[in-house]
């Protein structure tokens, strides 16, 4: 076909087609559009809604593991000591804790003004659900419950928070979107892949935050707030580890009871300021004198427990219970004060002692106070197969 012989211009009812066509494709992108913007609004809805439920459940469930030795032992002030150190998460607005009966045990909440954690001593009137997994969204405050103790329940911990920076971002991001996505259509997917890259990248910040509050717990539940020393819940996990490890690679370890001697003298003389910093000042001179693969645990009070890893015989620990003995022979000091105490050890050898967690930590414990019987300042073997006081 020439030139000559093609249509001056197009017949009227393919103008019309063409028209239709295209009229027909805007409106398949502005519908397209539209009920992408619908699907992402209900996308990021439900996301901000699993993330919002995610980190209570994660909180609560920390905090209730946290306190469940201190709940049981009754011993209040730590227990109100780790829910003020766990409202350093910004998000974190209140914690109640109550008893198996409903009566309050510590409430700890953040002032609307100072943004300060402050404890509450008066009763708080709170109805426990019956359905505690469910969570409850009021006024943007989520509300969560979570019992403590199972199969017995010993109490129960109510955590409320508040959107976190991350869900702002994200509910602004998804109003920006929704403007943009009614835009015009070829920019609208680039601009939409940019945005959910966006998304992308602030889902993993709050992530990231949610791991950083998880190892926050898990530091307020394994570690000794005073000392930083792994506690005695991680002491069990630890025990229970190293006796698998032993059974199957074979060899041994040792279990090391420590006590202050002339402890309570120095609170007695000094308060219990001054004790608390010696306490502080001993377990840094029992970690410096520790192997690498070695580690101390406070398990409270003035009492402490070492794992002694790759020890077969009483000799191999014998030069590092000498060095713990020794440091103790140099005072503390608080204020320009010496504070004088000294250091009963009681050794268990696993597996000649013992071979349960139980039975190391019950055999070293009567060995630390057969060396305080014998005249402090010295360690004793659990298997009294052998004298070895010094």
């Amino acid at each position: 076909m020439t030139e000559s012989r093609l249509p001056k211009r197009l017949p009227a009812v393919s103008r019309g087609q063409l028209w239709m066509s295209l009229i027909g494709a805007g409106l398949a992108l502005v519908i397209s559009s539209l009920a992408l913007v619908a699907w992402f609004s209900h996308q990021a809805e439900a996301i901000h809604r699993a993330g919002q439920e995610s980190a209570a459940r994660l909180v609560a469930n920390g905090l209730a593991n946290a306190v469940f030795s201190d709940l049981i032992t009754r011993d209040y002030g730590a227990l109100e000591s780790r829910l003020v150190q766990a409202m350093s998460t910004e998000n974190l607005v209140s914690v109640l804790l109550l008893d198996s009966s409903g009566k309050t045990v510590a409430h700890v909440q953040r002032d609307p003004d100072t943004r300060k954690p402050a404890a509450g001593f008066d009763p708080v009137k709170a109805s426990i659900p019956d359905d505690l997994s469910r969570i409850r969204i009021e006024h943007g405050i989520i509300e969560y419950w979570t019992a403590i103790g199972k199969p017995i329940r010993n109490g129960v911990l109510r955590v409320q928070l508040s959107a976190s920076a991350y869900d702002s971002a994200l509910m602004n991001l998804q109003s920006q979107m929704t403007w943009i996505l009614t835009g015009t259509s070829a920019a609208l997917m680039l601009i939409l892949g940019l945005m959910l890259r966006q998304t992308y990248v602030l889902f993993e910040a709050r992530e990231s935050g949610l791991l950083q509050i998880q190892r926050h717990l898990t530091s307020v539940a394994y570690r000794d707030a005073l000392t930083g020393l792994p506690n005695r819940h991680l002491l069990r996990e630890q025990l229970d580890r190293i006796i698998r490890d032993s059974k199957e690679q074979g060899g041994g370890f040792a279990v090391c009871f420590l006590d202050l001697d002339e402890f309570k003298a120095v609170n007695d003389q000094f308060g219990h300021e001054a004790g608390d910093e010696l306490l502080v000042q001993v377990a840094q001179r029992i970690e410096n004198c520790l192997r690498h693969s070695d580690i101390a645990f406070r398990l409270g009070g003035d009492e402490f427990v070492i794992l002694l890893s790759n020890i077969s015989r009483i000799d191999q620990a014998k030069p590092i219970l000498e060095r713990i003995l020794a440091t103790s022979r140099l005072p503390g000091r608080w204020k320009n004060q010496e504070l004088y105490y000294g250091i009963s050890m009681g050794v268990a050898l696993y597996p000649s002692d013992a071979t349960t967690p139980e039975d190391l930590i019950s055999y070293a414990d009567r060995a630390m106070y057969a060396a305080k019987r014998s005249g402090k300042a010295r360690w004793a073997l659990a298997s009294g197969q052998q004298n070895f006081l010094v």
